[in-house]
């Protein structure tokens, strides 16, 4: 039996160490959110009521992230873990960053990358925040308060951080020549 089946089997959500979540999230640049909604919501899906789609879950995670948070309130008060944050707060803090990260990007397209593209790229990357701080408490109902079970790094993990390696690279070296720091000509 895999590990994914048995993360399957056994808990209700996505056991992933806070480490390798924020890894993940920046180095894809913020992408790996969709799959941790995915994940979650895949998890999720024996215990819904209706027939739902993880997949288009995890794409439009911020028409999501409310009914998903309040699912892991529930569950958590069910099990006696006490949070000390509203996982609504936590949901609208991460919808309205990645929301205003986006509408604040759209403000650049007349330069190559200024002062906005700065703007919301850092609201993009501070919107994993409030996965962290979920991502506690999904840990502490799966037994698994430090996310041990999913803390090693695969190898497709490996591809796409070098894939955000490189993308990161270009973007601080945009970055820098917006700014004339370096001429890139």
């Amino acid at each position: 039996m895999e590990s994914s089946d048995i993360q399957a089997e056994e808990n209700p959500y996505f056991t992933v160490s806070t480490y390798k979540l924020s890894v993940m999230y920046i180095m894809t640049l913020g992408l790996y959110a969709v799959y941790w909604f995915y994940k979650n919501w895949k998890l999720q899906q024996p215990h819904v009521e209706k027939n739902i789609w993880p997949v288009w879950r995890g794409v439009f995670s911020i028409f999501f992230a409310h009914s998903l948070l309040e699912r892991v309130r529930i569950t958590a008060e069910s099990k006696s873990i006490a949070t000390n944050y509203s996982h609504s707060l936590m949901a609208t803090v991460f919808v309205s960053l990645v929301v205003l990260g986006n509408i604040v990007g759209m403000f650049d397209q007349n330069e190559e990358f200024g002062i906005f593209s700065i703007i919301s790229f850092t609201l993009s990357m501070v919107a994993l925040y409030p996965l962290r701080v979920v991502q506690q408490t999904v840990n502490q109902i799966n037994n698994d308060p430090h996310g041990v079970f999913n803390d090693d790094m695969t190898i497709i993990n490996n591809v796409f951080i070098v894939i955000g390696a490189v993308i990161w690279f270009f973007v601080v070296v945009a970055a820098l020549a917006s700014f004339g720091i370096i001429n890139l000509a």
